[in-house]
């Protein structure tokens, strides 16, 4: 019996120690796996987010490149139209050759052509109208006096855009636009950005038929990011294939391996360590892409209208001229956002915006005349009260991201409401102000806090990183935003 106790102890002692050195592990082993799939969940929450924005790059240049193209053709049709005396002969002839393949002309809410007398209506004419009268009738629902309403409908067997636009105040004409007449114009589009993402898409339209590529495999559905397109392509769809990554292996192994070189205390602290690294960080991801899409979004739907308004005033040198300015302005912008989130994601000091010294005055009456158009898009007035003609500041884009956001603000929480934008100030500081009429969600006046909105703690962080201060009042019936900012000097005049 004494004999075998010693043995017995010994091993008693080994389990005790397999097990104070196995469960910890175990424990470590969950945790690195639980790191793996949070790792790969974030991935591919990236991977998801990446792909739908190459999806809407994909939709804004298929808009851009369609609309003149088809409004060229409506425009050369409404011109050869105007020195016609006899419409129905006109048009006929045209559609005997597929020149447009359909057209409709309607007077005074009356059709002229095909004509409206089913003894002056040819039997092809009829069953043609029937094919497009659904898509027909959606374009015209959307057609305005100042702009071009658009639907799709299949014409002889085939998609068909079909597009109504005002000659006048009383005649509209439709034409269809079959899709192999407008495929090089997407080819080029698809495959121009195809080859700088690198990413597999696939077009898809309304009746769930795949339109390109025509020639290689379809995506995956399991892996697929599907974006709905609207304007001239309601009712397509485009699906890109998600690039997920397979997030990092070597975390977890080195959470394994140091943690046995140095003990199980160590290793357990060391992991808790890495989670909290991990949770940081990815935390620092979230906030980077919460600002970035915040950032984004105002001057993404600004570019959308001017990219809108180039393709309404096409004609007008100057108009355009203007657009292009103001397009050049935001694209400027958006690339200093893009590399200060980049800076701010990989935890670098944030770089300040190179400008010479610039009068306040004018920075914000830029600013307000290149967000006008769209906050009355959005039902709002800006106007604008210039009163620091002595201010200067030598931080231009710091001042317009404090502008935008508060503009943005205004235009996301006081809809339809008259905000105007003040400036006073002297050689020391300037006073920016933005007030609206409301109606806002609060009732009661209260102070800012960081809680209210990812726009205003932005603009109170960047008011305070060059010395200035922000304050916000926001009541049910209209809100007053207050931010300071230093001035290097007089103005030059």
């Amino acid at each position: 019996m004494p004999t075998q106790s010693k043995p017995m102890r010994v091993s008693r002692l080994s389990a005790i120690a397999v097990g104070l050195v196995t469960v910890p592990l175990i424990i470590i082993a969950a945790m690195a796996v639980r790191t793996i799939v949070s790792d790969k969940a974030a991935s591919k929450a990236l991977a998801i987010e990446a792909a739908q924005q190459v999806a809407r790059s994909y939709a804004v240049q298929l808009q851009t490149a369609i609309v003149p193209v088809v409004s060229d053709r409506l425009a050369t049709l409404q011109a050869a139209l105007s020195g016609v005396n006899e419409p129905i002969g006109f048009l006929r002839r045209l559609v005997h050759e597929r020149t447009p393949p359909f057209v409709v002309l309607i007077d005074d809410e009356r059709r002229v052509y095909p004509p409206e007398d089913p003894s002056s209506l040819l039997f092809q004419e009829r069953q043609e109208l029937a094919q497009i009268e659904s898509g027909l009738s959606a374009a015209m629902e959307k057609t305005t006096i100042q702009a071009t309403g658009s639907a799709w409908a299949v014409f002889l067997d085939e998609p068909t855009l079909i597009t109504c636009g005002h000659v006048d105040t009383t005649r509209v004409i439709c034409i269809a636009s079959m899709l192999h007449e407008l495929r090089q114009t997407i080819d080029d589009v698809l495959t121009g950005q195809a080859s700088e993402t690198r990413q597999p898409v696939e077009l898809r339209d309304p009746w769930d038929q795949r339109r390109w590529p025509l020639n290689e495999p379809p995506t995956s559905d399991t892996h697929t990011v599907r974006h709905d397109l609207t304007d001239s392509f309601a009712g397509w769809k485009i699906h890109v294939d998600i690039k997920a990554a397979t997030g990092a292996a070597t975390s977890p192994i080195l959470a394994i391996v140091v943690p046995v070189a140095l003990g199980c205390s160590l290793a357990l602290l060391a992991l808790v360590r890495f989670q909290s690294g991990a949770t940081r960080q990815h935390r620092m991801r979230a906030e980077s892409a919460a600002r970035l899409s915040h950032d984004l979004r105002t001057p993404i739907a600004n570019l959308a209208l001017y990219v809108e308004l180039i393709a309404r005033h096409g004609r007008d040198n100057a108009a355009v001229a203007r657009c292009c300015k103001a397009l050049e302005e935001e694209i400027e912008r958006l690339a200093f956002i893009a590399d200060t989130t980049v800076r701010r994601s990989r935890g670098l000091a944030q770089t300040k915006a190179i400008s010479a010294p610039v009068g306040a005055d004018e920075v914000v009456a830029n600013i307000v005349s290149r967000y006008k158009p769209l906050m009355e898009k959005s039902g709002c007035t800006l106007a604008f009260d210039a009163g620091a003609p002595a201010a200067v500041v030598d931080d231009k884009t710091a001042l317009e991201r404090i502008l935008i956001n508060l503009i943005d603000n205004a235009r996301s929480h006081a809809e339809g409401a008259n905000v105007k934008v003040l400036t006073r100030g002297s050689h020391n500081d300037v006073l920016l102000t933005i007030v609206d009429d409301g109606p806002r969600t609060s009732s009661n006046p209260r102070p800012h806090n960081s809680g209210h909105g990812l726009g205003l703690k932005v603009v109170e962080e960047l008011a305070q990183s060059r010395g200035g201060t922000f304050k916000a009042f926001i009541q049910s019936t209209g809100s007053r935003f207050e931010v300071v900012l230093p001035s290097i000097g007089a103005a030059q005049t």
